[in-house]
């Protein structure tokens, strides 16, 4: 069996309760993004994130995780792999009960701007945690899409502009208020999101995409293009890929 999961901002606590509580086990776990890591001290993220493997290990659980725009993207270069718990690099194809598995994180947060400046109070005063990271945008690798084939299902964290929410209309006033302190704001949002679009086409042209899961909006919704369904998974929700 697997499960998508949605953005879980270091609720790791929720998590171990769900699973325990509904008994799942001897599966895999595809997690959308806003993981929540990077907050912390290095120490204290690895220390966390032992910690939660230990868990995944006795449940019999594997998961799987790409990076939100609240993640530290340093943790996403392929370098953290534990037994069970692995944080993925953009791009990566994970071939899982002979579907094979394309994973694309990165997004642009609506409240960067009191991230940033937070960051800039923690470095004047000497403190360690950060809570924004300026790469945390989605790449576009136009290499690595031309080249994949054979996808089944796409996991991203931001979606296409056709998805929900649809932005082609206006972003809603929550957006809006963040817009008020940063001007580029929306322009940027639109942008992403038909980022999001040339590379969901894009690989589309290649490859038979059946199911796109992602996170981001704190909501669920479904949204069918074509052949496709595009699956919008909420906090701390998980949905079965099947």
């Amino acid at each position: 069996m697997i499960l998508v999961l949605g953005d879980i901002h270091g609720n790791f606590n929720y998590i171990k309760t769900y699973i325990n509580r509904y008994k799942i086990s001897d599966c895999y776990i595809i997690q959308v993004g806003d993981f929540g890591i990077g907050f912390n001290s290095y120490e204290k993220d690895m220390d966390i994130l032992d910690s939660f493997n230990t868990f995944l290990k006795n449940a019999k659980i594997i998961m799987y995780a790409i990076r939100g725009n609240h993640d530290n993207p340093s943790f996403f270069d392929g370098s953290v792999k534990f037994s069970n718990l692995e944080l993925v690099p953009d791009y990566t194809v994970l071939k899982l009960d002979e579907i094979n598995i394309l994973l694309i994180g990165g997004a642009i947060s609506i409240d960067r701007k009191s991230r940033i400046l937070e960051n800039t109070s923690n470095i004047r005063y000497g403190i360690e945690n950060r809570c924004y990271w300026i790469t945390e945008k989605v790449v576009y690798n136009e290499d690595l899409i031309k080249d994949v084939r054979n996808i089944d299902v796409l996991i991203t964290h931001t979606a296409p502009d056709w998805c929900t929410p649809d932005n082609k209309f206006g972003v809603g006033r929550f957006v809006e208020s963040f817009a008020d302190n940063d001007s580029n704001l929306i322009s940027e949002l639109k942008e992403e999101r038909a980022l999001m679009s040339k590379i969901f086409n894009e690989l589309k042209s290649n490859n038979n995409i059946t199911k796109h899961f992602y996170g981001h909006f704190h909501r669920s919704d479904t949204t069918l293009m074509g052949n496709c369904s595009h699956i919008l998974v909420d906090i701390n929700e998980f949905v079965e890929l099947r």
